[in-house]
């Protein structure tokens, strides 16, 4: 997942980005600060960071980015989403759509 958000950060420009070796120790402190360890999920948001003014332009950071990093219980032993004795129905499309280039990639 780190990989996904290093590759989803560099396209979409964000700059100044914690290190890998940052990014982990932070999830391990904040997991410890909570007293996590078995059945947690982490959620990781990484922002463009502190703005001069509020606005969703770049130009307006002052500094870097900012990453949170929010944990939660999510037991997965006799959770499932689905009833896996039955199985899961699908529709499927016989044509694929594409995003069209003015748009943001789909898979950031």
């Amino acid at each position: 997942h780190l990989n996904r958000l290093f590759r989803s950060a560099k396209a979409l420009g964000f700059e100044n980005l914690h290190a890998r070796e940052e990014i982990v120790d932070a999830i391990f402190r904040v997991l410890a600060a909570n007293g996590m360890r078995d059945g947690a999920h982490m959620r990781l948001t990484l922002t463009r960071g502190e703005k001069a003014t509020s606005s969703m332009n770049p130009n307006f950071n002052v500094y870097g980015t900012t990453l949170i990093i929010l944990p939660e219980w999510k037991p997965t032993e006799g959770a499932t989403t689905y009833d896996n004795t039955k199985g899961v129905s699908l529709i499927t499309a016989g044509t694929c759509r594409r995003s069209p280039p003015s748009t943001l990639d789909n898979k950031i």
